[in-house]
């Protein structure tokens, strides 16, 4: 009697595990995908124009200046925005303010300028978000 209340139980939870199964194969099934924040998006924007201004500079070239869309790091929404502080908005105003310096700078020092930007992009995702690290490194003229 024993062996036939297991069967059973099998044979239930095997009935109602194909029903889910069929529920779970249906059409309105999406995958959980994971959406870019705002602040994301700007930064990928801004190392994608920063991969063509170490191009100008590498160069010699003086960049242009600095998209307005870039100061939007300090209203966008992060991905932990709780993590966004005090800190995280002086590092964006270092930032915008050196490439400020940089669109400035002469053909001698442009580089060096441009390095010093890259620099501060480093010395915050040490802060906040550590991933991009090795891509940003990248964007260092040698």
């Amino acid at each position: 009697m024993g062996a036939s209340f297991f069967i059973s139980c099998g044979q239930e939870a095997a009935e109602k595990g194909e029903n889910k199964t069929e529920e779970s194969q249906s059409d309105t099934w999406e995958p959980n995908m994971y959406e870019a924040s705002e602040l994301v998006l700007i930064m990928r924007q801004m190392h994608a124009d920063l991969t063509l201004v170490k191009e100008d500079v590498a160069q010699g070239k003086i960049p242009g200046p600095m998209p307005e869309k870039y100061k939007e790091m300090h209203t966008a929404m992060a991905t932990n925005p709780q993590e966004i502080d005090q800190i995280f908005h002086a590092i964006a105003d270092k930032w915008m303010g050196e490439y400020q310096v940089m669109t400035e700078a002469d053909t001698s020092n442009v580089k060096l300028k441009f390095n010093a930007l890259i620099t501060t992009c480093v010395d915050c995702h040490q802060n906040y978000c550590l991933g991009p690290i090795p891509k940003i490194e990248k964007l260092y003229i040698k």
